[in-house]
């Protein structure tokens, strides 16, 4: 298979077979993993009876691989860029792969395992969308849910009435409410306080920790996952929300489930810069738009451009060389 034989020829020069039918090597991918970098021989690769490739790191633990009738796997063409394999060689092989899938020889990709996060309550109310349509409204009620939408529109959120939720409860009422859900069921929400900024906490949340907002909301047909930090970002765009300016392993981990490009969009402020070294760590894309500089984050963008121009540039700004992104990070903060 061309596939096996151009990943077997980017292997380094200093391998070794074992009986075992492995060849063995200093693994790639343990500095990418917290770990230090490996230089024990402790990568392993081998061919499989069906013409693939199956690799195991035995210090970070990192596994992947590829078999005939398979895509080349979002873990798989990562690892092939740490080897040292040129992007465009790792491009044309992923389309080769795509163009060799028949109804014959397909094979499903494997399914990562995810983590089960502990149900919470529903999300309180219901979505301003069915407020603002019932006409069922009392007069205080009304002024709340009217300075909600106001809020939302300047946000640039007045077309996700149907996402997001109010209730009149009193402790709740000044407050947009954002439900998460996973895998099509409720666990909570978070709600964003939308008026008294500066005298109540800003954001009050009740779901699982290590969420990230958005999962459900990625569809098959996505070629990336854009992953942002603040949660009406993610919002505004449909994108993966970390809810923090860290990704921890956890959120990591489903991320990289979805199995497709990630582009790490980061704030335009100092806590930004963690979203950047995350990204690197775990090897992922970072997106660095050319919007204007008052331009701080999505929620911004989309304002200012709209939600088409601001994937747009998402997309079309982002680095993959670590040295680029690098580069790109001390002029973007």
């Amino acid at each position: 298979m061309e596939i096996t034989d151009q990943i077997l020829a980017h292997l380094p020069w200093k391998k070794k077979a074992t009986p075992s039918g492995w060849t063995s090597f200093n693994a790639v991918c343990c500095q990418h993993n917290g770990q230090r970098a490996d230089d024990r021989g402790r990568g392993g690769i081998m061919r499989t009876p069906e013409g693939g490739v199956t690799y195991h790191c035995f210090n970070c633990h990192y596994s992947t691989g590829w078999q005939p009738g398979r895509r080349l796997s979002y873990k798989m063409r990562r690892w092939m860029q740490w080897m040292g394999m040129p992007e465009d060689t790792v491009n044309r092989l992923a389309l080769f792969a795509i163009s060799t899938q028949t109804p014959d020889n397909y094979v499903a990709p494997e399914k990562a395992e995810l983590p089960v996060y502990e149900a919470r309550e529903t999300c309180p109310g219901r979505s301003i969308h069915s407020w603002l349509c019932d006409g069922h409204i009392t007069e205080t009620d009304y002024d709340s849910l009217e300075a909600a939408v106001n809020y939302l529109d300047s946000r640039g959120l007045g077309d996700k009435l149907e996402v997001l939720h109010w209730t009149a409860d009193a402790g709740l009422r000044n407050r947009v409410l954002v439900p998460f859900t996973w895998q099509g069921k409720p666990v909570g929400y978070s709600g964003r306080l939308f008026v008294g900024e500066s005298k109540r906490v800003k954001y009050l949340s009740n779901y699982p920790a290590n969420m990230v907002w958005g999962y459900d909301r990625q569809t098959a047909d996505r070629k990336f996952v854009i992953v942002v930090e603040g949660l009406l970002d993610a919002v505004s765009i449909d994108a993966i929300g970390v809810c923090s300016n860290e990704i921890n392993a956890a959120q990591a981990q489903v991320i990289e489930s979805l199995d497709r490009d990630i582009i790490v969009v980061p704030d335009r402020d100092a806590a930004g810069r963690a979203m950047v070294n995350a990204a690197v760590k775990y090897g992922w894309s970072v997106a660095f738009p050319e919007w204007h500089d008052d331009i701080k984050d999505v929620s911004d963008a989309c304002v200012r451009y709209g939600r088409l121009f601001t994937m747009q540039s998402i997309i079309t700004s982002a680095q993959h060389n670590q040295l680029k992104i690098n580069l790109h990070a001390r002029k973007w903060f």
